[in-house]
């Protein structure tokens, strides 16, 4: 799922999906194994994944879910309905699950990309819907997931440092439109 959320991606998941349909590696194609931070990675999102909710442990469960979005999601197939290993995790969820509403101080900023294939602007809705005033939205025009530094337009980036460096949020829900380059530099200090 990895390289579904970065545009970059694409020359590689192009190689993949020759590699799956010829079955025969043209050569230098392959990628090379993961980093060690790339695999730490993945680590934490697994943890995070898995310790957070409590998941089916039946593999029938993942079997129908498969079924399911293969023909829901034609383009991904069952990939994201299918076991992982949450489904044998073998701890409960550390934490009981945050509850949010409407209800508390007005201080939220959500950020979200367009066409975010891994947080679907749908669900950025809801959620923004369910925090109510308490909250603003920045939708940004621009693919890839995560709507973060370095990768906002000036726009969203300058909606998201006001935010962070001077605690203030748009007036209202903010749209921001799509730009050419969208990939800035930042020194050491900004990260």
């Amino acid at each position: 799922m990895r390289g579904l959320k970065s545009a970059s991606a694409l020359p590689y998941l192009t190689t993949r999906h020759t590699l799956l349909n010829d079955q025969a590696a043209p050569a230098g194609s392959l990628r090379p194994a993961a980093r060690s931070s790339e695999q730490s990675q993945r680590s934490t999102m697994i943890s995070v994944l898995c310790g957070d909710n409590a998941w089916p442990q039946s593999i029938s469960t993942y079997q129908r879910n498969v079924t399911h979005d293969r023909v829901k999601y034609p383009m991904l197939g069952g990939a994201a309905a299918n076991v992982w290993p949450r489904a044998h995790w073998a701890k409960q969820p550390l934490e009981t699950p945050v509850q949010f509403s409407d209800q508390g101080p007005s201080n939220l900023l959500l950020v979200q990309n367009l066409r975010d294939p891994a947080t679907p602007l749908s669900g950025a809705l809801e959620t923004r819907e369910a925090f109510g005033g308490r909250a603003r939205m920045v939708t940004v025009d621009q693919g890839g997931h995560g709507a973060g530094f370095p990768y906002l337009n000036s726009c969203g980036f300058n909606a998201v440092t006001d935010f962070l460096v001077n605690g203030t949020r748009p007036d209202t829900d903010k749209f921001c439109g799509a730009e050419a380059n969208t990939t800035r530099s930042l020194t050491p200090q900004q990260y």
